[in-house]
């Protein structure tokens, strides 16, 4: 949980209400994976819009939190959607990946664009994280934008 702006970001129309619409249209008989997570660190915006940090209030208690300046997800499945085979015994061309950040601002009617999107490693490097470490034949260095419908 991490606090979000509404308007323009996390509601109708809004850019990460757009990109939630895009992860939910790929769900199929395979499992579809997700990782959803937030940057804290000054983040330049697909359109080159610099987004700095800030705090806010807690409305529980009133202490000054971290905003995030970007919100990002990490996807896997199969290419198929109905393998009926687990990610894990998929050869690399078997399995898609992608990964999409979008800054944290109002930007109501912006859709999930190639210009978000990017390769898994791509993400590692940004966030210092590892996804889908527990699948070896991941195509973590792919990220084809009509895979997933862009």
């Amino acid at each position: 949980i991490a606090p979000q702006i509404r308007v323009g970001f996390n509601a109708a129309g809004g850019a990460w209400n757009n990109l939630e619409s895009l992860v939910d249209r790929q769900v199929c008989s395979d499992t579809l994976y997700v990782v959803t997570g937030c940057i804290f660190a000054p983040f330049t915006d697909s359109d080159g819009a610099l987004i700095e940090p800030t705090q806010a209030p807690n409305q529980n208690d009133g202490k000054q939190i971290g905003v995030p300046t970007a919100y990002y997800k990490a996807l896997l499945r199969t290419q198929s959607g109905a393998s009926g085979k687990s990610v894990r015994k998929c050869r690399a061309e078997e399995l898609k990946c992608a990964a999409f950040i979008v800054g944290h601002r109002s930007a109501k009617g912006r859709k999930p664009s190639v210009s978000e999107m990017l390769t898994i490693e791509e993400l590692e490097h940004i966030t210092g994280e590892r996804f889908f470490t527990n699948v070896k034949n991941a195509p973590k260095s792919q990220a084809n934008p009509s895979d997933w419908g862009l």
